[in-house]
C-alpha cells in the first residue's frame, strides 16, 4: 500500500511541479492497525485527500504541497463502519464523499465546502 501511494504522490507532485526531494508520506497516529491504509483518492479540487483506514476509520485531509511540516491535516474523520474501510471517493462534483467497507455498508457524505450551511458538513446523507 505504501508503493502505490507514493506512486500516487508522485504523480501529484509532477502535476504540481514540485520536485520530487519533497515527496513526502502521510503516516497516522500509532496504535494498533491505524498505520494501514487502504485506499486514497484525491479531491476533484486538488485540495483535499480521502484515506480509507483499517481501523474503522475513513479521514478527509487537507493537502497542502508546501507547508513545511507536512503536506496533510487532518479535516474530517468518520467513524461509522465496523470493519475496515476498503474504498473512498469523492463525487465528480466534490460535493459528496463515499466509502465502503467490507462490513458491508456504502456510506455517502456530505462534502459541500462551497456552501453557506456547513453544519450539514460531514453529516451522512
Amino acid at each position: 500500500y505504501n508503493k502505490k501511494f507514493f506512486l500516487v504522490s508522485r504523480k501529484l507532485k509532477s502535476h504540481c511541479q514540485v520536485p520530487d526531494t519533497s515527496i513526502t508520506s502521510f503516516k497516522p497516529d500509532e496504535g494498533e492497525n491505524s498505520n494501514w491504509i487502504e485506499t486514497v483518492c484525491f479531491h476533484p479540487s486538488g485540495r483535499y485527500v480521502g484515506v480509507g483506514k483499517w481501523n474503522f476509520e475513513a479521514q478527509i485531509l487537507n493537502f497542502t504541497p508546501f507547508r513545511k511540516n507536512g503536506m496533510f491535516s487532518p479535516f474530517l474523520t468518520f467513524k461509522d463502519h465496523t470493519l475496515g474501510v476498503s474504498n473512498v471517493c469523492f463525487s465528480p462534483s466534490g460535493k459528496l464523499f463515499a466509502t465502503t467497507s467490507i462490513d458491508g455498508q456504502a456510506i455517502v457524505y456530505n462534502f459541500d465546502t462551497e456552501s453557506e450551511n456547513n453544519e450539514n458538513l460531514g453529516k451522512q446523507i
